[in-house]
């Protein structure tokens, strides 16, 4: 029998449902809602106790969301005790029937998480489905002095590898982190830039604030960081074009325009005419 046959059917109906947790390809979590390990495209869907509420079909894209509950000591959940992952968690199930001989499996939901609310030894996710991704506002060009590019994404065209640094963790308070190799470089260099580390097994990236002598400040705190650690280190831009030539020497890809004119020659001060 075909999935639709079988869903349909009063007595067969049973499904299983498999769900993937991706993280931007660096972690994958996969999760079945049955009782028994599960291998597909090479995956292995590991049995936890995991519910959802339905599915609801709305033209109103708001209440199409999707709530998952699965237990706190599940990996995936750890990684928003304190603060959510640095890379967006796309979620995709797949459903199938286990009275169903031929196992047609079909991609039931796709989205990604979005919040994780804590409810003592659970864990709610917050999802939305891949069609919210439509009202989001989208990138535009402005006239402006200061550049707009994200550094060392393609549009900047820096090369992040010259410019990484490994920064051994002195000492931490709160946000704030202590690095003899902070302190090698001027006050304000890795302003603006970010740190990383994996720590078990999960990718942080925290932005940094500022940056006084030796010592950082990060937005977010880093799960298990603690003195002795090894922190990838990239300076940051202050998205002017002396910043661009002498820090990057990127001057030809810089994306702003420094020399918008001050004065503005319709204004009442001083018209051209």
């Amino acid at each position: 029998m075909t999935y639709a046959a079988t869903e349909i059917s009063t007595y067969l109906h049973s499904p299983i449902e498999l769900y993937e947790f991706s993280q931007v390809g660096v972690n994958i979590y996969t999760y079945s809602s049955g009782d028994h390990n599960v291998t597909y495209g090479g995956a292995t869907y590991e049995p936890i106790a995991i519910m959802r509420n339905r599915i609801e079909q709305s033209q109103n894209i708001s209440r199409t969301g999707l709530k998952i509950q699965m237990p706190i000591t599940i990996p995936l959940i750890y990684q928003y005790i304190s603060n959510p992952p640095a890379n967006v968690i796309d979620l995709t199930i797949r459903r199938f029937h286990k009275q169903d001989p031929d196992e047609e499996v079909i991609i039931f939901w796709k989205g990604r998480v979005i919040n994780v609310d804590f409810k003592k030894t659970i864990g709610e996710l917050l999802c939305e489905p891949l069609i919210t991704a439509m009202r989001r506002p989208v990138l535009r060009r402005l006239y402006q002095v200061i550049c707009p590019h994200l550094l060392y994404r393609s549009s900047c065209g820096v090369n992040e590898i010259p410019f990484r640094e490994n920064a051994t963790v002195s000492t931490i308070s709160g946000f704030k982190i202590t690095s003899s190799t902070f302190g090698a470089q001027p006050n304000d260099y890795f302003a603006g830039g970010l740190v990383r580390i994996t720590k078990a097994g999960i990718p942080f990236a925290r932005s940094i604030l500022s940056h006084t002598g030796d010592e950082i400040e990060i937005d977010l705190s880093i799960n298990g960081l603690e003195p002795g650690d090894v922190l990838q280190s990239l300076p940051g831009c202050s998205r002017t074009l002396p910043d661009c030539i002498t820090k990057f020497n990127n001057e030809e890809n810089y994306g702003g325009y420094p020399f918008i004119p001050t004065k503005n020659p319709m204004g009442s001060g001083a018209p051209i005419w």
